[in-house]
């Protein structure tokens, strides 16, 4: 059985001067005991500041620049296991936690033979709509899919991927399989972590019992999350599609870039031009690894 005693709470931060209180202040209200750390990725609005003179009993760190999300939160998952931390809840700074979602993930961990991930059931906060339920890999179409179909009943079930804005891992995920991956900087790290515990024999969990809101704030920044999602999608279906495969992710990736370079100079938007610097960055800064 796997022990959930020692948790850690880790909340990623950059510039949540709008939504960080209200996540500190579900964290502290949790049935279930733990620490706290609040990561600070370089913020410039004085939510850091602000958050430190409100609580200022809790963990703080913070990184020189905005280092996104994976190397955001690597430093401190290194922290809480040096600590003896048995399991690490992930959390996005504009998510609000039911008063019990941090017992229902443990509670379902313990249960487990070996440890794993586990998620929350999540909601859209400002319009109470289900925004996570599971995650499902469509190799075919290169995306990792938020699936938003409301459980039958309160049993826990597997799926493809758990999503980053609340995650609960046990520490032997983290001593089988590393960290998060720094070659990502916002998006897909959570579904690489995932297809990395899977392959190393853990389950993958949604606990519909465990409830949490999210105000997905990338939603103000819809140029940066395009760019985003489309250099890290390229990064992870490179790195993790099947071997059979493969064949097929070449020419469609081939199809897809025929398809902008037409947007580009047929149809040309700003989504074009910003889909196009995307495989442009993405194959000038290609890793080796």
């Amino acid at each position: 059985m796997t022990r959930c005693k020692k948790i850690f709470v880790i909340i990623l931060n950059y510039n949540g001067t709008s939504t960080l209180r209200a996540c500190v202040e579900s964290v502290l209200r949790q049935t279930h005991p733990c620490e706290v750390i609040v990561v600070d990725n370089c913020s410039t609005d004085g939510s850091l500041e602000e958050i430190k003179r409100a609580f200022p009993r809790l963990h703080y760190m913070r990184n020189s620049a905005n280092l996104g999300y994976a190397a955001g939160n690597n430093g401190a998952i290194r922290f809480a296991l040096e600590c003896c931390a048995d399991g690490v809840l992930l959390l996005n700074n504009d998510a609000v936690l039911a008063v019990d979602a941090l017992e229902c993930l443990a509670r379902v961990a313990e249960e487990s033979i070996s440890g794993g991930v586990f998620t929350p059931i999540i909601f859209a906060k400002s319009t109470g709509r289900l925004w996570f339920s599971g995650g499902m890999i469509a190799w075919m179409r290169m995306r990792a899919i938020h699936q938003h179909v409301m459980p039958h009943d309160t049993t826990p079930y597997e799926t493809d991927y758990s999503s980053g804005c609340a995650m609960f891992v046990t520490k032997e995920v983290f001593q089988s399989i590393g960290l998060l991956d720094e070659g990502y900087f916002l998006y897909y790290e959570d579904a690489d972590f995932s297809i990395r515990a899977r392959r190393a024999g853990f389950s993958i969990v949604v606990v519909p019992r465990a409830r949490a809101d999210h105000e997905e704030q990338s939603t103000m920044r819809p140029q940066q999350k395009l760019y985003w999602l489309v250099i890290s999608g390229l990064r992870f279906f490179d790195r993790h599609t099947p071997f059979f495969l493969r064949p097929w992710i070449v020419l469609y990736k081939i199809a897809r870039r025929m398809k902008n370079g037409l947007d580009c100079r047929f149809y040309p938007s700003d989504r074009a031009a910003i889909v196009s610097k995307a495989y442009h960055d993405y194959v000038i800064n290609r890793p080796t690894d």
